[in-house]
């Protein structure tokens, strides 16, 4: 694929974030890091502390840019469930070429399949979910981090989609907003319930 300066994909490459709960003001940090990188794409694992907690997220290197079949869903575990998910299809991508990233600048990406829950106490359950993302970039801004400030683009995502378990659907309809910087990749993100922010990031 063409390079894409807004995303850190180098094996190796690690970033620190620090998460802050909107409602009750409490704060935490997982690290995010590249793991299984090849010329065909890799995997960005994620780790939390408290509670303990794994996510493996794969990205696909395509000549339009990153795609994740899991966005919006992955693979995780836990110290009482495990969590598999299966795509069926999905379509665009979610982090384009660097031509592209101009502001008003959009693209779109969708998805559909299952997720597996193993749980220690309630067993299985299979959920469903269908999901369609719209991104766009509203502009370009110096932002503040606790690891430094850097000149990032703001892009504003949307989802509109359903989550359906033992014949109950669920609509899904969330805005996120994120900041990403040129050589770094996010740097900040909010959503109605949380704010994540850069603390430290070895390229």
């Amino acid at each position: 694929m063409k390079p894409t300066p807004f995303f850190s994909a180098a094996p190796g490459s690690s970033k620190i974030f620090t998460f802050k709960s909107k409602s009750g003001g409490s704060t935490s940090s997982y690290t995010i890091r590249v793991v299984n990188s090849s010329a065909n794409g890799f995997t960005l694992r994620y780790n939390w502390t408290n509670p303990t907690r794994v996510l493996d997220v794969p990205y696909t290197c395509t000549a339009e840019g990153l795609t994740t079949p899991s966005l919006g869903a992955g693979l995780g575990s836990g110290p009482s469930a495990t969590l598999t998910t299966q795509v069926k299809a999905s379509r665009g991508v979610v982090i384009p070429t660097a031509e592209r990233w101009r502001v008003g600048a959009s693209w779109t990406y969708a998805n559909e399949g299952t997720i597996t829950a193993n749980d220690k106490q309630q067993g299985q359950l299979v959920y469903t979910f269908k999901g369609e993302f719209t991104f766009q970039i509203v502009a370009q801004e110096q932002i503040q981090v606790p690891a430094g400030t850097f000149p990032a683009f703001k892009v504003v995502l949307t989802q509109k989609g359903e989550f359906s378990a033992k014949g109950l659907s669920q609509p899904i309809n969330y805005s996120i907003t994120q900041w990403y910087a040129k050589g770094v990749g996010l740097v900040r993100q909010e959503d109605q319930t949380a704010v994540h922010e850069l603390a430290d990031y070895q390229p």
